[in-house]
Parts: structure tokens; C-alpha cells; sequence
């Protein structure tokens, strides 16, 4: 998306272009959205095969990375599915375990424990797609309460 937004030259014409993946990226993590598991209320999982392992865990970079995505990709296209569906991540990431009442930003939630509790395990790099997650979101939605 970086290179779309700063004007990086794009591949040959033969090869999709810096925007066109980030919208294929984009495409595919809408359709990995999981409304499936009535007691976890939506959220994308770590993995997008049900043989692999994680299959069961929702966790914070596919979500944070989704949000901040869809607000960067409704930025710059104007398109306003993007943004609609990294809101509908937003409201789950903030409702979810994976949000601590104390703002810790924890990994992951387990399916299988339907997404009652968070892993507690806490990396940086999650905060960071959270900062950043959250700033997309005041850009594009002011309205919206940061997490």
C-alpha cells in the first residue's frame, strides 16, 4: 500500500500493480472475516485453512493489519467498502479479549474457547498495528473513538 500512496513506479504491465495487490490482500481478508462462530461475533483467523494449525485462533495481526489496510485503501480509492469493513473489524477488535480493559494488546483468542479470553501474550508488533490501526481510523473516521 506504501508504495501505491507514495507514487513508487509500478511493476511491468504484465504484473498487478502496487494498488491492485493491496486490493487483492484487501478482498481476501473480507472474505476470511469470521461470522461462522456465533460466540466470537465476527474477527479474522490466524490461519485461512481449517488443516492448519491456528486454524482456531483469532489474533491480533490479521485483525490490526485488516483495519489498517481498509482505512488506507478507502483513503487513497475512495471506495467506502474498505472502510465499512475495516470499521466492522474495528468494533470487534475493541469488543474482543484481545483489547485489555487497561489497553494491553494481547496476540490472540481461541475459537474453540469462544474467544472468552485472551492468550496474554503481548509483542510489539502488535502495538504497533494498533497505533497505526488507530490513526488510519482518526484519519478516515474522527468520529470513532480510538481504542
Amino acid at each position: 500500500m506504501s508504495a501505491a500512496e507514495l507514487g513508487f513506479p509500478n511493476p511491468p504491465d504484465d504484473k498487478p500493480g502496487w494498488l491492485e495487490l493491496a486490493q487483492s490482500v484487501m478482498n481476501q481478508m473480507i472474505r476470511h472475516h469470521d461470522t461462522d462462530t456465533p460466540a466470537c461475533g465476527g474477527g479474522i483467523r490466524w490461519q485461512n485453512n481449517p488443516l492448519k494449525g491456528g486454524w482456531d485462533y483469532k489474533n491480533m495481526a490479521a485483525n490490526g493489519g485488516t483495519i489498517q489496510l481498509g482505512f488506507r485503501l478507502a483513503k487513497y480509492t475512495g471506495n467506502q467498502t474498505y472502510a465499512d469493513y475495516a470499521t466492522k473489524i474495528y468494533n470487534w477488535l475493541d469488543k474482543s479479549p484481545l483489547i485489555g480493559s487497561d489497553y494491553t494488546v494481547n496476540d490472540g483468542t481461541d475459537v474453540q474457547k469462544k474467544c472468552i479470553d485472551a492468550d496474554q501474550n503481548q509483542w510489539t508488533y502488535n502495538y504497533g498495528l494498533m497505533v497505526s490501526a488507530s490513526a488510519y481510523v482518526r484519519l478516515f473516521l474522527p468520529s470513532l473513538s480510538p481504542l
